[in-house]
């Protein structure tokens, strides 16, 4: 997988087509689903916060489980609040809707600093490293733009993968999500 983010873009394209005539898809859509697989290849093996992040939503039937087929532009991740300062069971400390309210705004906030300061500058290099200069990373509040060098041009498919990433969900055994009230 490696070796075709570093191809030429005429080969990177020539190989995307010949995928597409066989799957009778969009090129643009084969090209898509490959740096959505090559981003999660990243996040979930080698980057340093690959026991620290968790599928949430469709993603991980789709594309780790193989349950259902689908095409993926976004990607939902649950992030550890461990590493946001909190012990792993603060959020079950909160005993009132008003305490989760506000472990929730400012774990938002955290993770937000987090997503900016450490994330995308770590993330940034690890993926120019791994595909050269024409990869860029952009922190937007809870979600990260990976946009990577296109070789197909489709009005309704933008060249970039959006991670969504949040750190109030279930995370773990305790069988209770963070917002339950």
């Amino acid at each position: 997988m490696l070796n075709i983010a570093r191809l030429p873009t005429n080969d990177r394209r020539d190989l995307f087509r010949a995928a597409a005539q066989q799957m009778r898809v969009n090129e643009a859509i084969v090209e898509k689903d490959f740096w959505v697989c090559w981003t999660l290849d990243y996040l979930f093996h080698e980057s340093p916060w690959q026991d620290k992040l968790a599928f949430k939503g469709g993603t991980s039937l789709s594309k780790a489980y193989g349950v259902i087929e689908r095409f993926t532009e976004d990607i939902d991740l649950i992030l550890d609040w461990t590493l946001l300062g909190y012990e792993k069971d603060t959020p079950w400390k909160q005993d009132s809707k008003t305490k989760r309210a506000l472990f929730c705004g400012q774990a938002n906030d955290r993770c937000v600093a987090f997503l900016a300061g450490t994330f995308v500058p770590q993330v940034l290099t690890d993926l120019t490293k791994r595909a050269g200069p024409a990869i860029n990373v952009i922190p937007n509040g809870q979600e990260v733009l990976i946009e990577y060098p296109k070789a197909f041009s489709a009005a309704s498919i933008l060249p970039q993968i959006k991670l969504e990433i949040g750190p109030i969900a279930e995370w773990g055994t305790s069988g209770e999500s963070v917002g339950d009230g």
